[in-house]
């Protein structure tokens, strides 16, 4: 199966032009903060990635198999089960700009690796789209949801491999270090999918309204 290792991921760092900054106040110390960081770190900060392109080998109800490994979730197997293929993936914003913590707050160069996770994100897959003919990509991240839960990031690093060779290590919890690096099943023909649709969670800053007949209809 074919192995891609992106290192660096090119993206538009511009705050004006950055998905996580549109809508900020302007007029406050903390964008000023920003502003300033992301025009004098440009050359330092070097977000990665991983692809591992692969075969959906066996559908049973409720159970998706992917080289080898069967994983039991009723999620996978809606969203995967009539695929041939989809790409497993490591995205990290990297750890270059922790170097700023202590000149800076932490929170702050925080929110700039978050945003940098974001468009890293986002890039990943119009490369996907653009070497791979994949449209509408969407992704199933572990821990997103009770049925897809984060031990699974083992297996996804074990399949995936090596995954040191960006900079990422998975710890005994199965979260993953440096901060702001997502895992996850790279899928197309989904675009509108997202994870706050079947999630009951009540967050803050939720991307959409749960569904309740489509988590019943996935679930039930």
């Amino acid at each position: 199966m074919e192995r891609i290792v992106l290192n660096p991921v090119k993206i538009s760092y511009n705050i004006d032009k950055m998905e996580v900054f549109k809508g900020f106040k302007t007029d406050s110390k903390t964008f000023d903060l920003i502003v300033e960081i992301i025009e004098n770190t440009g050359e330092i900060i070097r977000p990665r990635a991983i692809l591992k392109w692969c075969n959906v080998e066996k559908v049973e109800q409720g159970c998706i198999t992917l080289m080898g490994q069967a994983f039991a979730s009723k999620l996978l197997f809606d969203k995967l089960c009539h695929l041939e293929k989809v790409f497993l993936s490591i995205v990290t914003a990297g750890d270059e700009l922790d170097v700023l913590i202590g000149k800076y707050p932490a929170s702050i160069v925080d929110i700039i690796k978050y945003a940098i996770l974001i468009e890293t994100r986002n890039e990943i897959k119009k490369y996907i789209s653009d070497i791979f003919g994949y449209n509408d990509i969407a992704e199933l991240c572990p821990g997103s949801l009770p049925d897809w839960p984060v031990e699974n990031n083992y297996f996804l690093f074990e399949m995936i491999n090596n995954a040191c060779e960006i900079g990422v290590i998975l710890k005994n919890d199965y979260f993953m270090k440096p901060l702001n690096t997502v895992s996850s099943i790279l899928y197309n023909g989904d675009k509108d999918y997202v994870n706050c649709s079947l999630c009951k969670k009540k967050c803050i800053k939720r991307r959409c309204k749960f569904n309740k007949n489509e988590y019943k209809r996935i679930f039930d």
